[in-house]
């Protein structure tokens, strides 16, 4: 995410920063997630959170591999509509992560936050 967003910053795309601003503030937090297991007729018994780390040897295997695409790519691609900037965009992204792989001694790493809610129909 932060070099999306740096890559955004970097070649000017203001609208698209905010769309990405709003994009990450859309996350729900922990009392958003409550709210919406109570209002769906649960009642919470535990909530538990944590991270776990994505480990890949290069940015193709990054772009390419099927968590990243089926939980983040669409929406990151959503956010830069025009298919020509959205090239470009992408583009720097992907040289951006091979110079960050380069640099970190062969491996793009990214920490993932987690939540467990555990609940039972109120």
């Amino acid at each position: 995410l932060d070099i999306y967003y740096l890559t955004l910053r970097d070649l000017k795309l203001g609208d698209y920063m905010r769309a990405f601003g709003q994009l990450v503030a859309l996350r729900p937090t922990m009392d958003d997630v409550q709210r919406l297991v109570e209002r769906a007729g649960f009642q919470m018994q535990r909530m538990v959170t944590d991270s776990f780390t994505l480990r890949f040897p290069t940015t193709h295997a990054f772009l390419t591999s099927p968590v990243i695409q089926t939980t983040y790519m669409a929406s990151w691609r959503a956010i830069v509509s025009d298919t020509t900037v959205r090239r470009l965009v992408f583009n720097e992204v992907e040289r951006r992560l091979d110079a960050r792989i380069a640099a970190s001694g062969g491996e793009l790493v990214m920490t993932v936050p987690m939540l467990c809610v555990s609940a039972i129909r109120a």
